[in-house]
């Protein structure tokens, strides 16, 4: 078959200027970067290692090529990744390739070298969001093994050293005051919690763990628009009904810009309008600008966290037996309601699909489905809602696994589902290596929670 597609041809050239002589550094990386999106990873080594040479670009190459090695499960792996963190120390990928050896060697049960590496990224870098994961991962191995004193002593750090994870740390301070038996430390830990992050996703889970009422806002309708709104919007409607979508979004940017200027109805009552006619991403920066000026208005969480397509992802929920609270949480994590969305690795609409996820998610359902469809807003909803459905059998009653594989896939998930101490949600949660899909899970769990607190609805 013949290879097709920008990234094709852009390899076919660089490989062409390859065998005519063209050794140089960028060549080489580029290659390097093309040959290893193929799958073609040995090539990618190589290529890597002749670039590694370069003055300017060596360190670049190294790093890749150690990162390419662990990728393949090579016995060169470990010893490319110390060297490139060892040789490099200032590079901004050192603390990357600590943790990546530290990963590697927990993933082969050798957990004496992996906290090795884990503690010398800890000392180096204390601060950086890798050194916040390696005192996580070294943390519930302390738990495991009996010492709750060095977890506790490794979740203070965290909070002192003012850590991207300090409010994770504080959440597993109380967890573990709990099992040493002082349930009033705990409570009072996570009471403090909830309340300093009380829409944040360690806050509300403090608040599920002292058995708080759950959270509630009172039903608010946005501010009716004044003659000026409505008619603006009446014409982002005219110019969308003639198709003219480039001028309505120009339109959209004219009404962004004038927010800073605009008071508190007025934003809420554009942010509404927007939302309602598919410019979910404006209406939610909108509700950003309104909580500078009322942040504890229930109106501006419903400006920020919208429902535009309510009925329609209800009725795809109860379709595959999901729950809708789930199904808009991902869809608002995802696109926030752009029904063009498109992600840098190709995924595409409302539920963001990449175009073989969608295909053969149609083919399961018998649908007929073509790429150019893709993004039709109906479709595009039913299809992901599909597709929650089967990553939720897939991982039974881990609705947290099921939200990581959405984002990461099954492989990696099925991988780190068989780490020590997985089968405990918060422990799993905390040890997803990829910095994108831990946040992500985190995202969707606490958006879950506070779509059931502005929208009240029957759940799955």
């Amino acid at each position: 078959m013949k290879p097709h597609g920008a990234a094709s041809d852009a390899r076919l050239e660089v490989e062409r200027a390859i065998r005519l002589g063209d050794s140089s550094a960028p060549t080489l990386v580029l290659a390097g970067e093309l040959l290893a999106g193929a799958g073609r990873y040995r090539d990618a080594e190589r290529a890597y290692r002749a670039a590694a040479r370069d003055s300017a670009l060596g360190a670049l190459a190294i790093y890749r090529r150690a990162r390419i090695l662990a990728r393949l499960g090579d016995a060169g792996a470990p010893e490319a990744l110390s060297g490139f963190a060892q040789s490099f120390p200032a590079d901004t990928a050192a603390p990357t390739a600590l943790y990546a050896l530290g990963d590697m060697l927990a993933d082969r049960g050798e957990w004496a070298g992996a906290a090795r590496w884990f503690d010398e990224l800890i000392a180096r870098y204390p601060a950086d969001q890798r050194a916040s994961l390696a005192r996580f991962r070294l943390a519930a191995q302390a738990v495991r093994d009996g010492l709750p004193d060095s977890a506790s002593a490794l979740y203070r750090a965290e909070v002192a050293a003012g850590a991207p994870q300090r409010m994770s740390a504080r959440f597993w301070l109380g967890k573990l005051a709990l099992e040493s038996g002082d349930s009033a430390g705990a409570r009072a830990s996570w009471l403090a919690l909830a309340r300093e992050d009380s829409i944040g996703y360690y806050g509300l889970r403090a608040r599920r763990e002292v058995s708080l009422p759950p959270l509630r806002f009172a039903a608010a309708p946005p501010p009716a628009p004044s003659a000026t709104i409505a008619t603006t919007l009446g014409r982002v409607d005219t110019l969308l009904l003639a198709g003219l979508d480039t001028a309505a979004q120009v339109e959209v940017r004219t009404i962004l810009a004038r927010a800073p200027q605009q008071d508190l109805d007025a934003l809420l009552a554009w942010s509404d309008g927007l939302a309602r006619r598919g410019f979910g991403p404006a209406a939610v920066r909108l509700g950003w600008q309104a909580a500078l000026k009322a942040p504890n208005d229930p109106r501006v969480l419903r400006a920020i966290f919208p429902w535009p397509n309510r009925r329609a992802v209800e009725g795809e929920a109860a379709e595959f037996g999901v729950d809708p609270l789930l199904l808009v949480a991902i869809v608002r994590q995802e696109s926030v309601f752009d029904a063009e969305a498109l992600s840098p690795a190709g995924a595409r609409g409302l539920a963001q699909l990449l175009p073989g996820t969608a295909a053969l998610t149609a083919r399961g359902l018998d649908v007929t489905f073509y790429p150019e469809w893709i993004t039709v807003p109906d479709l595009n909803l039913h299809l992901g809602a599909a597709h929650l459905q089967e990553l939720l059998q897939r991982f039974p009653g881990r609705v947290d696994a099921a939200v990581a594989a959405y984002n990461a896939g099954t492989a990696p998930v099925i991988r780190w589902l068989a780490r020590p101490g997985a089968d405990d949600p918060d422990q799993f949660i905390e040890a997803i290596p990829y910095q994108e899909t831990r946040g992500y899970v985190r995202s969707v769990l606490r958006n879950r929670e506070l779509y059931r607190a502005l929208y009240v609805v029957p759940t799955n």
